[in-house]
């Protein structure tokens, strides 16, 4: 991604109920009879429904999300003729947004989807740049892009089966039109995949043509005489980097996801939407003792100044993660206040604000004075206020997240082995729990023990969090360290100290005093009243990139053995990955582990079942497992 700063709101005027940009001085829609334009030029053009009644997963991608009236056209269609057992994806970029009010004024001229558009409405992520996935129903989920159309496609990850080009004119909007775009929608496409549009332009023909596509020109819908379909007829060559290609599509059987901590839960929940059989397992007594088992969980993106792929990472997870657990009664969502860990890292918030990563209006640059009043006490320093941060109870979400999974618990895996085609799970005296097609090792410092052959460096965190009494705030407040509401008194932390093992360690007394240490430096107005009345402790799983992992486990020592050749940059005529089968790991979540797992657990099941990726490609290859022996081939330091 390379544009950054807050999103353009378009200037619209109405004209006979259908709006037109300003700038663009083009229309969104045929004010005549706009659901039947879409329905002859878009869903006819690529020769919808028939091209879906057998698909378990059908994708359009679409240039120019506006209104969302082709969606809503899509959706309804879809509605009507979907296959049994299948799943839409609808992929749309869009460079300016409209906002909730403009969308709901335009939505006025759809009375009979009336009901999708509450939904669409109701999920309508906030103006930030960036990927953005809307699970809306059972059976539809939609990928909302936005920013530049050659930024978006650039990183993103799917075979489309059918394309709708449906930005403003090419004369008056020609960045959307360029044979860059165009080659990115080829990219994204496989023999077969149609397309449509309403222009019949000679240089996007000739585009569209030098690409890979087969072009003609059909009758148009009123006024417009003629409309544009194409078919792609070629097989698009992969540019993905050899080393962190994804493994192909295999159907997932049976899944055992080992680990029912957050990060677990997350991917269980994200497959068991697309109708996977899936199984939890843990040891409840271990699972106690793990950090998604805090009381007092705050849902905050890590802070990044650039653009960069663990900022667009972290901002995405954080909207993904708020959308989840809002209306929940085990969230809190009243917001919460950021402070910059250290005070001469006050202008990295300012930053921060520039990225256009965030909603300027959900996420706000705050003076001393005026972060003070929103805590109720004393605040140091500026701060930036996040409209829908909040506390998590995390014991009772993974209870409620759990609900209709299957789950083993009192079990502890020791081992996992292939045999023959199913991957076999051990307890410790050997006996088998149970067999898997896929497995998903995601328990946090045990993936280290239960995947040797993968040399993840997981290192163990000791985290400890202190109760206390004689003063509470109304809202979260982050600074290195939190503090969060707790009844009628808080809970500050945390500690982040070394362990010798996944197992938790006993109480430190010290870790109280720290606590206290730290919230006394942002907050001493505060600090001076509190009282100690207990404590919780855990252990996380950390990185030394302090980024999660996420994606297909390797076995690395044959991994270095395949790509040796990276020690002298040479990356020519690589083969691909030969990956365990059916094998992945979450883990190394950190502190952010309920910010950032239920877009982890997204990426992954895309993974698994072959679909739309929710992250941009470069946010892949940063959470890949194999990624540090990646580095260490590069570096020379890989050992066999």
């Amino acid at each position: 991604m390379t544009a950054r700063g807050p999103l353009p709101i378009p200037d619209l005027v109405w004209r006979d109920g259908a709006p037109t940009a300003v700038g663009y001085d083009d229309i969104y829609f045929n004010p005549e009879d706009g659901v039947a334009e879409t329905r002859h030029v878009f869903l006819a053009g690529t020769g919808l429904p028939d091209r879906w009644r057998t698909a378990r997963h059908f994708v359009i991608g679409e240039l120019g999300f506006g209104t969302g009236l082709n969606f809503l056209c899509a959706w309804d269609l879809w509605n009507e003729t979907r296959p049994r057992g299948g799943h839409l994806h609808f992929i749309s970029v869009e460079g300016a947004p409209l906002t909730s009010d403009q969308l709901s004024s335009a939505h006025e001229a759809f009375p009979a989807f009336a009901k999708l558009s509450a939904r669409l409405r109701g999920a309508y992520p906030p103006r930030a740049r960036g990927a953005h996935l809307l699970p809306l129903a059972d059976d539809v989920t939609l990928h909302l892009l936005f920013g530049e159309a050659s930024d978006m496609l650039h990183g993103l990850e799917a075979q489309v089966d059918a394309w709708f080009l449906d930005g403003f004119a090419p004369a008056k909007n020609p960045a959307m039109w360029t044979g860059d775009v165009v080659r990115e929608v080829a990219r994204c496409s496989a023999p077969g995949t149609r397309l449509a549009s309403f222009t019949v332009a000679g240089d996007v023909r000739r585009a569209l043509q030098d690409a890979g596509f087969t072009v003609q020109k059909t009758p148009g819908f009123g006024r417009k005489r003629e409309m544009v379909q194409a078919t792609f007829e070629v097989t698009a060559r992969p540019d993905d980097v050899p080393w962190f290609a994804l493994p192909a599509p295999r159907a997932p059987g049976r899944i055992a996801v080992i680990g029912a901590g957050v990060a677990g839960v997350s991917c269980a929940r994200a497959l068991h939407r697309h109708g996977c059989d899936v199984t939890l397992i843990d040891n409840l007594d271990a699972y106690e003792a793990g950090a998604s088992r805090t009381p007092s969980g705050l849902v905050l993106p890590r802070l990044g100044a650039a653009l960069d792929a663990p900022a667009r990472f972290y901002a995405q997870a954080h909207r993904l993660a708020t959308a989840t657990y809002r209306g929940l009664d085990v969230y809190s969502a009243g917001g919460a206040l950021h402070l910059p860990p250290k005070p001469d890292q006050v202008a990295r918030l300012e930053k921060t604000t520039l990225t256009g990563l965030f909603d300027p209006a959900r996420v706000t640059l705050l003076s001393p004075e005026e972060a003070s009043a929103r805590a109720g006490t004393t605040v140091k320093s500026s701060a930036l206020f996040f409209a829908d941060g909040g506390q998590l109870d995390g014991p009772a979400y993974l209870n409620l997240a759990a609900r209709g999974i299957g789950f083993r618990d009192n079990a502890n895996v020791s081992a996992i082995a292939r045999k023959g085609d199913a991957w076999h799970i051990f307890d410790e005296a050997h006996q088998l729990i149970m067999e898997a097609d896929t497995i998903i090792v995601a328990c946090a410092m045990a993936a280290a023990r239960l995947l040797p052959e993968a040399r993840l460096p997981l290192h163990a965190r000791h985290g400890q969090i202190t109760r206390v009494s004689g003063g509470t705030l109304p809202l979260p407040v982050a600074y290195g360290g939190y503090a969060a509401p707790a009844g009628s008194g808080l809970w500050i932390g945390a500690t982040h100290t070394h362990a010798e093992s996944e197992v938790a360690p006993a109480f430190d007394p010290q870790a109280d005093q720290s606590n206290l240490a730290a919230l006394a430096e942002v907050m001493p107005d505060l600090a001076t009243t509190l009282e100690i009345k207990g404590h919780w402790f855990g252990i996380r799983a950390t990185t030394p990139d302090q980024l999660p992992i996420a994606g297909p486990v390797v076995d690395a020592a044959d991994f270095a053995k395949t790509f040796a050749r990276l020690a002298h940059g040479d990356a020519r005529q690589l083969p691909p990955v030969d990956y365990q089968p059916g094998l992945y790991a979450v883990t190394g979540l950190g502190s952010r582990g309920f910010a950032s797992a239920p877009l982890l657990g997204e990426i992954v099941a895309a993974q698994i079942l072959g679909l739309p990726s929710p992250v941009e490609r470069d946010v892949r290859h940063m959470l890949h497992p194999a990624r540090f022996t990646a580095r260490d081939i590069r570096r020379g330091t890989v050992t066999a």
